[in-house]
C-alpha cells in the first residue's frame, strides 16, 4: 500500500511538470496560432476559445503544419499519460491481481483517475487563456454564448483527447509505450489528412464526422454561429456534424476501447 501512495505521490509530481509545459505550450500558441485575432475590430472572447481550442482550416496550405500545432497538447498528453495502465501493471501487477477483487474495477478507476487528469489539464489551458484574452483586451460581449461556447469545447477537447489516451494505453498493454504513441498519432495525422483529401477533391464529406480524431474540431460542425465573415476561420462545415452527435459518438468508441481493455486485462498474467 505505501509503495501505491510513493507512485501516487511521485506521479503528481511528474503531472504538474506537464501541466506547467501545457501552459508554456498554450502561452505559445495563444501568441501566434491566436494572432489573426489580435487586429479585429469585434474582440469577441469567445472567438479566441474557438479559434484556440475548436478549428483546424482545412483550406490551408499550410495544414500539415496546422495539424501539426492542432496535436501539441495530444503529443504532450500521449507521453504524459499514454502508457500508465502498463506501467502499473509491471509495478504493481501482483497487489493489482491478488488484493483487487476483480482486474475490471481496477482498470475503471484507472481510466476514470486519466479522465481527471485530463479534464484538469485542460481547465488550466481554458483558464490561461481566459486570462491571456483579458490581458490582450478581447472582450465578453455575449456572456452566455461564451459560455456555452467555453462548456462545448471543454467536453469535446476532453473526451477527444480522452479518447486517443485510453486507446494508446490499450495499445501499450500489448505493445513498447513508444510503438503506441506513434501508432496514435500517425492515425489521428492519418485521419485529418484524409480530410484535407476529401475537401480538396470536393467528394462527399459526410464521412468525416465518423473519422475518430476530428470531434473536436467544433468549426467543422454545423451548428455554429456564422463565422464566415472571419477569414481566418475553417470555412469547412460536414452536414449533420453537430455537438449532440460528436458526444455521442465520442462515448460509444471510448465505451468500445474500454471494453477492449478490459478483455486485454483479464487475459494477462502478473507482470
Amino acid at each position: 500500500m505505501n509503495n501505491i501512495f510513493k507512485k501516487t505521490f511521485n506521479f503528481n509530481i511528474k503531472w504538474s511538470k506537464y501541466i506547467i509545459i501545457g501552459l508554456c505550450i498554450n502561452f505559445i500558441s495563444f501568441i501566434f496560432v491566436s494572432l489573426p485575432l489580435m487586429n479585429i475590430s469585434n474582440k469577441d472572447m469567445s472567438l479566441i476559445f474557438l479559434y484556440q481550442y475548436g478549428d483546424l482550416k482545412i483550406d490551408s496550405s499550410y495544414y500539415i503544419i496546422n495539424i501539426s500545432l492542432y496535436s501539441l497538447n495530444h503529443i504532450l498528453l500521449l507521453f504524459a499519460l499514454g502508457s500508465e495502465t502498463r506501467k502499473d501493471m509491471s509495478k504493481l501487477g501482483t497487489y493489482i491481481f491478488t488484493r483487487t477483487d476483480k482486474r475490471s474495477i481496477w482498470l475503471l478507476s484507472k481510466y476514470a483517475r486519466l479522465f481527471i487528469y485530463i479534464f484538469t489539464y485542460y481547465l488550466f489551458q481554458f483558464f490561461i487563456s481566459f486570462l491571456l484574452a483579458i490581458i490582450f483586451k478581447f472582450k465578453i460581449i455575449d456572456s452566455i454564448y461564451l459560455i456555452k461556447i467555453i462548456i462545448i469545447e471543454m467536453v469535446l477537447v476532453s473526451l477527444s483527447t480522452y479518447l486517443i489516451i485510453i486507446i494508446c494505453n490499450t495499445l501499450s498493454l500489448i505493445l513498447d509505450d513508444i510503438s503506441s504513441i506513434v501508432i496514435v498519432l500517425l492515425t489521428e495525422y492519418i485521419n485529418l489528412f484524409l480530410c484535407h483529401l476529401i475537401y480538396s477533391n470536393n467528394l462527399n464529406t459526410s464521412p468525416i464526422k465518423y473519422m475518430p480524431f476530428v470531434q473536436s474540431i467544433f468549426t467543422w460542425h454545423d451548428s455554429v454561429i456564422n463565422i464566415s465573415s472571419y477569414s481566418y476561420f475553417s470555412t469547412y462545415v460536414v452536414s449533420g456534424f453537430n455537438f449532440t452527435f460528436s458526444f455521442i459518438y465520442l462515448v460509444i468508441l471510448i465505451f468500445l476501447v474500454i471494453i477492449l481493455s478490459k478483455k486485454i486485462i483479464n487475459k494477462m498474467d502478473i507482470c
